[in-house]
């Protein structure tokens, strides 16, 4: 994994190189955020465990720095965060938290564009839903370093092609669970219609491979097709056919749909319906995981300072050569309050049910968090 974990290092710093060229004006500004937060958690189940679960109450310490530079021609995000997690009752789980992303736009021509980005993530408590989908149950830390690139050139005014790459590295600190490395690579057509209609057709290869257990690869041929119902709510679709070869060798020809019905009522606003059925290799075992997921979000600006975001998830996966069956349920909801301009105090709710075949991998998880938000 440390190849990986350098490799991504290298491809960022030639990210941020293309951004920062030797003649970049030095008028761009950069704007800097320190950001910090306290809150108290309550976990009715801390351990992922279906029996003998331990409840705790937590306390999380969280410190963090963010980054904005932007140019004529190029956007650059950075942020990264350090999280301390304080149990009251079963001290032995304190553990430290971190994450990191950087986020990069560049226009390289007018024809040209380019994007980046990348997220590292250490963590014991999985980041959401989709996060904890088909993960293996119990209560470890683990490694996950997330990068992809986009290149985009116009043909015409109404023709683009696309490419991207993308790696995804991920370990844990069980020995049960071996470490594994994604690597995806493809292309698209983009075909615009109109102001309110466009199509495209492409080709994804996604190669994974776990220590110790082989390889998978998936080849993936699909068309996409985007559509504005009104101003303001659209729908996008992609829809076709992945050819999977699985850790054993078996061959398959399996579905690969997503659609997604979004509608942006205004600035602050939003709400997304989406429904996705894919096959993937697994990043925690050496099977394939053949799934459908329902996700639900809805972000609302209730008053002048409060906010309201609520998030509903579930979902169906099935590994083909373990035969375990796991289903995921999941709501959260979320109000922030603003205090000052700088300041909010915030209430959080996750339920989250893990329902499997296998007996040991199920559980359920309720967990309130309220806490206060400092941004200087």
């Amino acid at each position: 994994m440390k190849k990986i974990y350098l490799l991504n290092s290298c491809l960022s710093f030639c990210c941020l190189f293309l951004v920062f060229p030797p003649k970049a004006s030095a008028s761009s500004g950069l704007d800097l955020d320190v950001k910090g937060s306290v809150s108290t958690a309550y976990d009715d189940n801390v351990t992922f465990v279906k029996e003998d679960k331990k409840s705790d109450n937590v306390t999380n310490l969280l410190i963090g720095l963010g980054a904005q530079h932007e140019g004529k021609t190029y956007q650059l995000n950075v942020e990264g965060n350090l999280t301390q997690h304080l149990f009251a009752d079963n001290p032995s789980f304190n553990n430290n938290s971190q994450d990191v992303s950087i986020d990069l736009k560049k226009e390289l021509s007018r024809y040209d564009r380019f994007s980046a980005t990348n997220k590292f993530t250490h963590a014991e408590d999985p980041q959401s839903f989709e996060d904890d989908f088909g993960r293996t149950s119990g209560r470890y830390s683990y490694y996950r370093n997330t990068f992809n690139t986009e290149y985009t050139r116009d043909l015409s005014k109404h023709v683009s092609i696309q490419g991207h790459y993308g790696n995804e590295s991920y370990s844990t600190s069980r020995e049960d669970i071996r470490d594994s490395l994604l690597n995806r690579a493809g292309f698209d057509v983009n075909y615009i219609k109109s102001s309110a209609t466009a199509f495209s057709l492409g080709y994804d290869f996604t190669t994974r491979h776990i220590d110790e257990s082989g390889t998978a690869t998936v080849h993936t041929l699909a068309a996409g097709f985007k559509h504005f119902l009104t101003t303001q709510l659209y729908i996008d679709t992609r829809a076709g056919v992945s050819l999977v070869e699985a850790f054993d060798g078996s061959n398959a020809s399996k579905p690969s749909v997503t659609v997604a019905l979004t509608d942006d009522f205004n600035e602050t606003d939003s709400a997304s319906l989406s429904w996705r059925k894919t096959s993937t290799p697994s990043s925690f075992t050496a099977d394939i995981f053949d799934s459908w997921r329902v996700a639900l979000s809805l972000s609302r600006q209730l008053l002048e300072r409060l906010k309201m975001t609520a998030s509903v998830f579930f979902g169906e996966g099935d590994f083909a050569a373990l035969g375990i069956t796991d289903r995921q349920t999941g709501a959260s909801a979320r109000l922030s309050y603003e205090v000052t301009k700088n300041a909010q105090t915030f209430l959080a709710y996750t339920y989250s049910e893990v329902d499997s075949n296998i007996d040991t991998r199920g559980y359920d998880r309720n967990l309130v968090e309220v806490g206060v938000r400092v941004v200087f």
